[in-house]
């Protein structure tokens, strides 16, 4: 791990220069304690969610294993008190003065030990204290940086959804244009156009007697004053064509009419014509 040296320096200030988010201050600290010159570079280097999450998990790692060690060196100096009181009962209680030297030795050897496992303790509780505000720091920084990052991703998401709008304005702002330029062309053709002219209703009258039993005269006199008495009459035009044969039918339909009239008597027979009748026996 690379280290610097901060013997002559009083404040550190880590600075992020975003295009989006501006300048923001990701890490500072007062160098206070001058006997502790050396601090790691880590702390000054702007991380990842990723790279700060598992340099918290390192110093967790690294605190819950201090504090183990201060469970261990507690234990210790406990069990070397434990036995210096011990050896002290025995001394109140022995007569032989080479045996009170010895266990006197003894004793001294056990709460020399005790005073030292008492300090390892001490230095290794200063270990975590010392991982413990690391930790809460990364914390907060591992925060922070989960923060940005989803206000980040927040942000990108919020810049596609606004170009997917703007493609699908621009879409339909184009079939827009194309609906009217089309809906123009159409009318431009429209007018184009010629008006329809008026055409007078065609009517063809066609009459068959073959058997002499019909009065055609005055169906056809009739049809000829409801005509003449129509609001409308010189709109219609009156064709009538008096024993009609096939060669009259076919001329007149030539002619496009748009009214056929057919006037003859209907018997068992299909119609009749002058020019092929056929006669029941």
């Amino acid at each position: 791990m690379a280290l610097c040296s901060l013997a002559n320096v009083k404040y550190i200030f880590v600075v992020k220069i975003d295009q989006l988010c501006g300048v923001s201050v990701l890490f500072s600290a007062m160098v206070a304690n001058e006997e502790e010159p050396v601090v790691e570079l880590e702390e000054c280097a702007i991380l990842s969610v990723s790279q700060i999450s598992r340099e918290l998990e390192q110093i967790r790692s690294k605190r819950v294993g201090a504090e183990k060690k201060v469970g261990e060196y507690r234990a210790l100096e406990s069990k070397k008190r434990t036995e210096a009181d011990k050896i002290a009962t025995i001394i109140l209680k022995t007569s032989s003065e080479s045996t009170r030297r010895r266990k006197q030795a003894e004793r001294e050897r056990h709460l020399s030990e005790a005073q030292s496992a008492g300090k390892k303790a001490i230095e290794w509780q200063k270990k975590v204290n010392s991982y413990s505000q690391k930790e809460n720091t990364l914390q907060q920084r591992l925060s922070k940086a989960q923060s940005e990052e989803m206000s980040k991703v927040e942000k990108q998401r919020q810049r596609e959804y606004q170009k997917e709008i703007s493609n699908l304005r621009a879409t339909q702002s184009k079939l827009n244009s194309r609906i009217n330029d089309a809906e123009q062309q159409v009318g431009f053709i429209m007018r184009a156009f010629p008006k329809p002219k008026q055409e007078k209703l065609r009517v063809l009258v066609l009459t068959s007697n073959p058997y002499g039993d019909l009065r055609v005269d005055r169906e056809q006199k009739r049809i000829k004053q409801a005509v003449q008495n129509a609001t409308h009459r010189d709109w219609i035009e009156m064709q009538f064509r008096p024993a009609a044969t096939l060669d009259d039918l076919f001329d007149g339909l030539a002619s496009f009419p748009l009214i056929l009239c057919i006037l003859q008597v209907i018997q068992m027979n299909p119609l009749f014509f002058l020019n092929k009748i056929k006669m029941k026996k």
